[in-house]
């Protein structure tokens, strides 16, 4: 049994490595070569825009956040993308004395 606990999944969620992931998941599907869509580098140009230009007001102040996604964000499959990669990561690397766990394909 593995748990990966993650605290404040959005805002620990490094924006540039998020978009990483998103281009490496869109860069396997082969679906932008065929279909007249944008390309993966130009849908990650405006993922890492909308990701990094995340303002919000509070108490009559505006501020600007420096890391992670916003909390609520449109586009919460990034955290998601981005947590598969980093646990494909996890299990790739893992060199414990045990069995490593299934691939159940999820």
């Amino acid at each position: 049994m593995v748990s990966f606990d993650m605290v404040s999944l959005f805002t620990c969620n490094p924006t540039s490595e998020a978009v990483e992931a998103v281009r490496k998941c869109l860069m396997e599907d082969a679906t932008w070569r065929t279909e007249p869509t944008s390309h993966p580098d130009q849908i990650c140009t405006l993922l890492d825009l909308c990701l990094s230009t995340t303002y919000f007001h509070y108490n009559g102040s505006f501020y600007h956040q420096k890391h992670g996604c916003a909390m609520g964000s449109r586009i919460p499959i990034v955290a998601n993308i981005y947590m598969e990669e980093a646990e494909q990561k996890a299990l790739t690397s893992f060199s414990g004395t045990h069995t490593k766990p299934l691939d159940r394909g999820m």
